[in-house]
């Protein structure tokens, strides 16, 4: 019996960063499902983009830079968005210097989302390359988010291209994508005066339909235009 399918599947980045389980068979399998089921993209460590992209043209393909710890030197950060552009990547997930931002160096954290986006301008590409910023919403004393928000929307310039304020890496331990910091999140984009091109992307624990639902939800009623939702579980069993 064939399972209904929610619209919010369509904005899930189905997403596989686990080196040691990964098999050039689990990424054909998890590259399939996303266009069988037509996910918004697959997101993958950047050494898998050749592979996607030969077995599927049309897949929309994201990668992630600096990550997990969002410490990197400029010169790894720049090489890597370098080398995933020339491959073809569509979409980039960068982590900030959530670190810097705790110890009050506001400047620091902000680089490597400025590293990226110079990457981006240096390549040339005719295409619109996304940017999902990876605040690691976890990590960060909630009364101090909002600043975090503020300083990463304060990048996000151009009108053509499409953004992302990104909860969590999903890999440190930290408490994942909550509510309360989705609507922190969301009010920051607001009054930015930018939901028509910066988006939410909810990862690290959305595990079960109702907490997908909801998170879809919060997003509409705040007139997000642009949603994602970050998994590797979550869509089992459709």
């Amino acid at each position: 019996m064939s399972v209904a399918v929610p619209s919010w599947v369509h904005q899930v980045d189905l997403t596989s960063l686990d080196r040691a389980a990964e098999t050039t068979d689990s990424i054909a399998a998890l590259s399939a499902k996303a266009v069988r089921l037509n996910t918004a993209c697959v997101c993958l460590y950047s050494e898998r983009i050749n592979e996607v992209r030969a077995a599927h043209a049309s897949l929309t393909v994201a990668t992630v830079v600096n990550f997990p710890n969002g410490n990197e030197t400029q010169e790894s950060v720049s090489a890597e968005s370098a080398k995933s552009i020339a491959d073809g990547v569509d979409e980039i997930d960068v982590v900030w210097n959530y670190k810097a931002f705790n110890d009050g160096r506001f400047d620091e954290a902000v680089q490597p989302v400025l590293w990226v986006l110079d990457a981006i301008k240096k390549a040339g590409v005719a295409k619109k390359i996304a940017v999902k910023v990876i605040l690691e919403t976890g990590a960060i004393p909630e009364k101090d988010l909002r600043k975090a928000c503020d300083l990463v929307l304060a990048a996000f310039v151009d009108p053509d291209t499409v953004y992302y304020l990104k909860t969590s890496t999903g890999k440190n331990g930290f408490t994942g994508a909550t509510v309360t910091a989705a609507i922190t999140m969301l009010e920051a984009i607001r009054d930015a005066g930018k939901l028509a091109f910066v988006g939410l992307k909810v990862s690290g624990g959305v595990k079960t339909r109702d907490s997908a639902e909801e998170f879809a939800g919060l997003a509409e009623q705040y007139g997000c235009r642009h949603f994602r939702i970050g998994a590797s579980s979550l869509l089992e069993g459709f």
